[in-house]
């Protein structure tokens, strides 16, 4: 009975010590299970990560891509620009040293005039001395002819020769005769020929000066024209764009372009004058900042409609707009995006839902900022807090 009694109570023991292996069995199954479970899914989110990082590489390979072609096409473009600019720098070159090339010759020109002025006067000095020579001919051609009636037919010339006081007192005599008829400069005419001749070269000059003067003249004039012309072709079109533009950005709103000096358009600037909805019509200068973007953004897109450029960054165009504003810019940007990209950086919530691709900039714990492609905006423009809480 008592060795019986030992036995059941070894008995009981080792049953309820396997009873409690069982529970710890059972407990490491489950506890097994639970592992297997996380670990299937474990292994389900690194094949959907991996996927992700595979659809990111290849995004980026594809951004990649598409940023190389962009610098290409910048390059392209500098180079262009590099040329045009060249260009217009060897135009204005060339318009200075016609312009100079005028100068000189109107320099020219004037001393040719006061040389000719000079010799006019000297020409004319000549002449008053020959008519008061052949005025004092005239007067004493008369007194000669009576001198010589006065004279015997039966008169001869003396056959003996004088002597020496008598021909000294005859030579005196003839000096003073001589004397009162005054200096007669015998090559007078032969001045008078070359001096003619040479104020024919003078005038045949002239006249070439005068035809080069008129030619540039004509020249600047045609410049000056084409340049005006094509000035006003450029302004005509991006001003009614620009109130196109404007209208369509403001719901309503009215802008223009006025010329400071319509008759001379380049001796004056270019203003803007604009109306917001139910406003007056003011200067840009004294329209708010908000009003100031509106205005600017549809400048912008009054160039845009004229002369188109592939790529615009845009940086915080809405920061002085309200909602309503913002979303109109937005919308705006999103109909040019037809025909340029636009890299746009905005804050406003309103902004982002008209953006095709939404880039986030995040910084993270370490202080680095990271870049993040946001699929879908909605979804992540709920999960923020309104622009209200965060302007409060």
């Amino acid at each position: 009975m008592i060795a019986g009694g030992k036995s059941s109570k070894v008995i009981g023991e080792l049953q309820t010590k396997l009873e409690e292996e069982r529970r710890e069995l059972s407990s490491l199954q489950a506890h097994f299970a639970s592992i297997s479970a996380r670990q299937d899914s474990m292994k389900a989110d690194v094949g959907r990560l991996k996927g992700e990082l595979d659809i990111n590489l290849s995004e980026q390979k594809e951004l990649q891509k598409e940023r190389k072609i962009e610098i290409k096409n910048s390059k392209e473009l500098k180079k262009n620009l590099d040329r045009l600019r060249k260009e217009e720098q060897s135009k204005f070159k060339e318009l200075k040293g016609l312009r100079d090339e005028r100068d000189q010759l109107h320099d020219l020109l004037s001393e040719l005039k006061n040389e000719l002025s000079m010799k006019q006067e000297l020409r004319r000095t000549r002449k008053h001395a020959c008519d008061d020579l052949n005025l004092e001919i005239r007067t004493r051609e008369p007194k000669l002819l009576e001198a010589k009636a006065r004279i015997p037919d039966s008169t001869k010339t003396p056959k003996t020769v004088l002597s020496r006081e008598k021909l000294e007192v005859q030579k005196e005599r003839l000096d003073k005769e001589r004397n009162r008829l005054g200096n007669v400069n015998m090559l007078s005419l032969e001045h008078y020929r070359q001096e003619a001749d040479r104020f024919s070269e003078i005038k045949k000059h002239k006249k070439q000066l005068n035809d080069e003067v008129r030619r540039l003249d004509n020249l600047e004039k045609k410049i000056s024209d084409k340049k005006e012309t094509k000035f006003m072709h450029v302004y005509n079109n991006i001003s009614e764009s620009f109130k196109t533009s404007f209208k369509d950005i403001t719901g309503g709103g009215e802008a223009r372009l006025v010329l400071e000096n319509e008759k001379a358009p380049f001796e004056g600037g270019v203003t803007i004058k604009a109306r917001m909805p139910k406003k007056k019509l003011y200067p840009v200068e004294a329209l708010s900042g908000g009003e100031k973007s509106l205005v600017s953004m549809a400048f912008i897109f009054a160039i845009q409609g004229y002369d188109p450029s592939p790529f615009y960054l845009l940086d915080e165009p809405d920061q002085n707009l309200d909602g309503v504003n913002t979303e109109h810019i937005g919308r705006a940007i999103a109909v040019q995006a037809n025909v340029a990209q636009f890299l746009v950086v905005s804050l406003h919530h309103a902004a982002l839902r008209e953006a095709e691709n939404v880039i986030g900039v995040f910084m993270g714990d370490d202080g680095v900022s990271r870049l993040h492609q946001i699929q879908d905006v909605e979804s992540f423009l709920a999960s923020l807090p309104s622009e209200m809480e965060v302007t409060a």
